[in-house]
This record gives C-alpha cells, structure tokens and sequence, in this order.
C-alpha cells in the first residue's frame, strides 16, 4: 500500500517516530510552518488513518522478550501481547514479555524464541558530513531527497531542490 505524504508531512512522520512526545512548536519550527498549521497537519494525518497512535516507550525495551509462533491466539490474554504478526499460513507470531512466559501455559505452541532486547528502527539515517547536491554546502539538517532513474540527489532546500531539478533536465 502506497501513502501519498508530501514532504513536509514525511518529515513530520519521521520527527514523531524519533520522540512521540516532541512539542508541536518544535515540530513547526524544524518543518518552517506556524504551530497552527502543524496542528492541522497531524490531525489530518490521524484523521486519514496515516498515524493510527502514537508510542510511548517505558525504559522496559531492553527487557528479555519472547517470540512465539502459535497457531491461533484465541486463549491468550490479550494484554500481554506486544506485537501480533498474522503469517501467510493464518499462524501468528507474537512478542510477549519474558515475565509472562507463565500466561502461555496449556497453549499449543509451535516455536519459541527468547530475544535479549529490541530496537526501533525510528527512519531516521545518519547523514552527518552530506553535502547538497547542487549548492555544495553541508546539510545540517533532515535534506529534502530526489529521486530521477537510478540515481538519489541530497539537497539541503527546495530551492535547491528547484535548481537540481532544472539543471537535470537541461541536461538530458
């Protein structure tokens, strides 16, 4: 499934994945809108099923977890479920807290995994030391990407992004 996000709307997708909890006013400010606007964009998100909650980490990430692939979770309580992934097959793999191990009693399991803590993948990259595609100068912020063929330009603005823009064409 395809989302049609703009650019600013991907960067805020990308600013709530890092830190759910980052204020609307430092959104606005990193995405050069008002607070208002900011407002409106994430409500929208919501309202067209973009962003379906936001996450709230508790320090427990690093805990131990268990990966379980069972045939149905019908018997299980629900509550200690943290992720449920419903396979090809119509099995599901899910992910419970070590310490709810016990809750599993009497439940037909197929495999179990035990995992030594988990990382969240936030979407962010690391692109310290890139430099804009067009102007040169260093991108000390998230860049703006453009994609044409095979090739992916960084540029540090939209004007950039513009100019990168004529210049390819011109070039072809």
């Amino acid at each position: 499934m395809s989302i049609d996000l703009g650019e600013k709307e991907y960067k805020m997708i990308k600013i709530l994945k890092q830190d759910s909890r980052t204020p609307i006013t430092e959104i606005a400010g990193s995405l050069g809108i008002s607070r208002i606007t900011a407002n409106r964009m994430i409500s929208a998100l919501v309202r067209r099923g973009i962003i379906k909650s936001f996450t709230i980490e508790t320090g427990q990430e690093n805990d131990r977890l268990m990966l379980v692939e069972l045939e149905s979770i019908d018997g299980i309580d629900q509550d200690i479920i943290i992720d449920d992934f419903q396979l090809l097959d119509g099995s599901h793999l899910i992910t419970i807290p070590f310490s709810d191990s016990f809750d599993l009693e009497g439940i037909p399991v197929k495999r179990i995994q035990i995992s030594t803590g988990r990382r969240r993948n936030t979407g962010l990259v690391n692109l310290q030391g890139i430099k804009c595609d067009f102007c040169g100068r260093e991108i000390t912020s998230d860049p703006v990407k453009m994609k044409h063929g095979n090739s992916l330009y960084y540029v540090c603005c939209t004007s950039c992004e513009e100019n990168l823009e004529k210049r390819i064409k011109a070039m072809k």
